[in-house]
């Protein structure tokens, strides 16, 4: 996936970096001034713009965004900012963006931002360049195949329960049964459908079509394999905008 950073201050844009380093994004382009943004736009023709506001330049940010809106081939842009006024909010809504991302915020929030615009961007064209690793390491959309012993073992994609990070591999729970898997929560969950799959803490991933019920009140979930999972805090309005909730 290509990433496009447009960042003015040194300190967050090398945050920024850092974080989408951690999260295995490897194929980013940074500028800090909207000409360059453009132009980096039309000849990097990145997957996900993530665009500051007040950038350096005679267009800010929500400039650019309506720019890269009204191409031939607009990419999904989420906005970062210190900027929370009503106004500015307004301005910014005019455009379309994905995600609207008060600074600081931390890598957990950067990432389900980064998901969910390729979620809701790109849904309608799973076959484009931006899911050719899926295609290269699943040819069968139903499953994965991991390697068990001497064996590849398929496990549906609907049977996955959750997937928590340890230290060095990653246990992924197929209703009663626990396989370990020698690689990154990140690398793992880009195999996954994202409409199906949400983090609920920063090393725990669950299928939300095994959620049973959900206490509030005290933060869990309750799954229909019988099992309890706490939900981190700042991940719990991400779970619960996910969900179809009547009242």
């Amino acid at each position: 996936m290509k990433i496009l950073v447009v960042e003015d201050e040194p300190l967050f844009a090398d945050a920024i970096l850092m974080m989408l380093d951690e999260l295995s994004y490897e194929n980013v382009k940074i500028t800090d001034n909207a000409t360059d943004a453009l132009q980096l736009f039309v000849s990097f023709e990145p997957d996900v713009v993530l665009m500051d506001i007040k950038i350096k330049g005679e267009k800010d940010g929500i400039a650019v965004a309506d720019s890269i809106s009204q191409a031939k081939k607009p990419s999904p842009v989420i906005f970062m900012t210190s900027m929370d006024d009503k106004n500015t909010f307004e301005r910014a809504k005019q455009t379309n963006p994905i995600a609207y991302l008060i600074k600081p915020f931390d890598e957990g929030t950067l990432e389900r931002s980064i998901e969910l615009a390729v979620y809701k961007h790109y849904k309608a064209t799973w076959d484009t360049d931006l899911f050719t690793d899926w295609q290269q390491d699943i040819l069968i959309d139903d499953s994965i195949f991991v390697k068990v012993g001497g064996r590849l073992e398929r496990i549906y994609i609907r049977d996955i329960v959750h997937l928590r990070a340890e230290t060095k591999y990653v246990e992924l729970y197929v209703k009663n049964q626990k396989i370990l898997l020698r690689m990154s929560l990140n690398e793992l969950t880009r195999k996954l459908p994202v409409q199906y799959f949400v983090r609920i803490r920063r090393n725990q991933i669950i299928n939300t079509q095994f959620i049973a019920n959900i206490d509030l009140d005290n933060d869990l979930i309750f799954l229909l394999t019988g099992e309890q999972v706490n939900i981190g805090r700042s991940y719990r309005d991400e779970l619960l905008d996910r969900l179809k909730i009547v009242h």
